[in-house]
């Protein structure tokens, strides 16, 4: 399977990679993008970067996200 960190069997502490957490390693974080709602930065900055850009929920075993119907892209940055 993919390599989600390392876990030290004597003390059961685990190091997890970047895009994997938890006391297991085994939830995955989704990919971010541009938030579709929410306070811009600033005079002609964009949004945030949020997981799966605010539109669409992280499944945690796969690290894919379920886009909002009408949205769609990795992160749900596109409108289709």
């Amino acid at each position: 399977g993919k390599d989600r960190g390392h876990c030290d069997n004597a003390t059961l502490i685990c190091q997890c990679n970047a895009d994997h957490y938890g006391a297991d390693c085994m939830l995955q974080t989704c990919p971010y993008g541009p938030s579709w709602w929410g306070e811009a930065r600033g005079s002609g900055e964009g949004h945030d970067l949020a997981e799966c850009s605010n539109m669409g929920e992280c499944e945690r075993n796969s690290g894919l996200c379920d886009c909002r119907e009408g949205f769609g892209g990795k992160a749900c940055e596109k409108l289709l």
